[in-house]
């Protein structure tokens, strides 16, 4: 299965979520918000999940930044469970120029 996720980062550092002020929080679920509504009508997924994480320090395949994870999901069942969905069990997804300039054109007409 192949999961292409957007996230939705703040322009400022914060490490933990929780750290988060509201009005700083109320931005973050908006980017998030606009991400899944981008990603629903570009890439026509069965649902989209939404997760907020951040690290405190680094870790491999990670940043110490409070993000959220906005990932398409295609299939229901175990393979749209969080555990999976949120691992690198499926590998990291490479796209060449083409592919990625594509995929930008689609999602930026779907945020309008």
């Amino acid at each position: 299965m192949l999961f292409r996720s957007l996230l939705a980062v703040l322009r400022d550092h914060e490490t933990r979520v929780e750290a988060l002020d509201w009005p700083r929080y109320a931005a973050l679920q908006r980017m998030a918000w606009r991400a899944l509504r981008a990603l629903a009508a570009a890439l026509d997924p069965v649902r989209v999940s939404v997760a907020a994480l951040g690290a405190p320090e680094a870790l491999p395949m990670s940043f110490p930044h409070a993000h959220v994870h906005v990932v398409p999901l295609y299939e229901g069942g175990e393979a749209a469970r969080p555990v999976r969905v949120l691992s690198w069990t499926h590998g990291v997804v490479v796209y060449d120029d083409h592919e990625a300039a594509a995929l930008v054109r689609r999602l930026r007409d779907a945020l309008g």
